[in-house]
């Protein structure tokens, strides 16, 4: 911004972040959400947020959401390039301690499907525009996360289908 010192910049920002932090109404989970990280859990499958989103932004609105807290939680701060660059899922599946294309991400931004085709994951996109770029290059695309169906084998293999 012309004319602005880096301070003041920064002070701006921080203003409007903490703005966006508390701006948590109307904040929800997607729906099938919350069924799909419990089951994760509860069948031992590592899952990880990775966020656009700040640090103070991003811990806000999940907690708004009421979703479990993750393994792992990659935000904009951890990473140099933001979606759709790889960089943040590239890290989230460092964290988790897997090679990026047995991740699958889910995904209901563009930018964020970009990001993960471009980390070599695996991609779900639940409600993303249909004119999104590369949507037709997702492995699975959804209205609603109430049709998935993830499943670990006995040999530790993790399936993913849609409801029947």
């Amino acid at each position: 911004m012309p004319g602005r010192s880096e301070e003041d910049i920064q002070a701006e920002f921080r203003y409007l972040e903490q703005i966006e932090a508390t701006d948590i109404e109307g904040i929800v989970a997607l729906p099938g959400a919350l069924a799909l990280l419990n089951t994760l859990n509860e069948a031992g499958i590592p899952w990880a947020i990775v966020t656009s989103g700040s640090i103070p932004v991003a811990h806000a609105r999940h907690r708004a959401a009421g979703l479990p807290m993750p393994e792992v939680f990659v935000t904009a701060e951890q990473v140099k390039h933001g979606k759709p660059a790889p960089d943040a899922y590239l890290l989230g599946a460092e964290r988790l301690g897997l090679p990026a294309g047995e991740c699958a991400v889910v995904e209901d931004a563009p930018a964020g499907l970009l990001s993960g085709l471009a980390a070599g994951c695996r991609t779900i996109a639940v409600n993303v525009p249909a004119d999104a770029p590369r949507l037709d290059e997702a492995d699975l695309v959804l209205s609603s996360l109430e049709d998935l169906v993830v499943e670990r084998q006995t040999d530790g293999v993790v399936n993913v289908r849609l409801k029947a």
